[in-house]
């Protein structure tokens, strides 16, 4: 199919399309062509299923405008940015209170060895 955009009107007589030989007419007859008339006045040899198709081409409302509807647009949510430090202490708290306990661990077994041992 070309990609002109052009739009069928109706059809004529294939008698009174001057625009080719007999022959030719009746070669593109025989394989199911017929002449119809486009806007512009020019005539242009069609099957039934490609005048169907520009038809549908040229309309300028789609089967299914009436029936779609459109979805409430959902709010985007803001990603929080907080402090870097806030971010650090967050994901690190479970280490950070690990590592303190170890470190107090290790400072009273220094200090009161003597009561241990």
């Amino acid at each position: 199919m070309s990609k002109n955009k052009y739009k069928v009107l109706d059809p004529i007589d294939p008698l009174d399309a001057k625009s080719i030989g007999d022959h030719e007419k009746t070669n593109l007859l025989l394989n199911g062509y017929r002449p119809y008339q486009t806007e512009d006045g020019t005539i242009k040899w069609l099957t039934v299923e490609q005048r169907s198709y520009k038809l549908m081409q040229s309309s300028k409302q789609s089967l299914f405008s009436g029936l779609s509807f459109r979805l409430p647009k959902k709010k985007k949510h803001r990603r929080r940015r907080g402090s870097p430090v806030k971010k650090f202490i967050r994901s690190y708290v479970v280490f950070a209170l690990l590592m303190t306990l170890v470190a107090t661990a290790i400072i009273l077994t220094l200090k009161y060895f003597y009561l241990i041992f």
